[in-house]
């Protein structure tokens, strides 16, 4: 005798059109969401899951959206210029005072080459 599984994996696919229309009845009547995934044979997750996706940034553009992306690209190349300014300004300093420490050590190394010296040669 053969046993068949009780349990079958068909897995359902929905096209977009089908999860907008069963969202819909969400939002636009109030239909809880275990509501409608009863009545369609779903997990409630998966409906919550198609609610968020489908409230995410759906990649359309729009004027809105090039008008945001250029004033924030202006923002940010503003913001990178002040950033190049202050690097160049740091690296200025950072050149300065590594100069100025090469030129003490080497002012150090000369007054203790005169000590030396003075000490090995007293008259001076």
């Amino acid at each position: 005798m053969e046993t068949e599984s009780i349990y079958r994996s068909t897995r359902r696919h929905f096209s977009r059109i089908q999860k907008e229309q069963i969202l819909q009845e969400h939002r636009d009547f109030g239909v809880p969401i275990a509501v409608l995934a009863r009545k369609n044979g779903l997990n409630a997750v998966t409906i919550y899951q198609w609610k968020r996706n489908m409230t995410e940034d759906d990649g359309s553009i729009t004027l809105e959206k090039i008008r945001a992306l250029v004033a924030e690209n202006t923002t940010l190349r503003q913001h990178n210029n002040l950033l190049k300014i202050k690097v160049a300004d740091l690296s200025v300093t950072n050149d300065i005072l590594a100069d100025a420490i090469s030129i003490a050590k080497k002012t150090e190394f000369l007054k203790q080459a005169k000590l030396l010296e003075k000490s090995k040669n007293p008259k001076i």
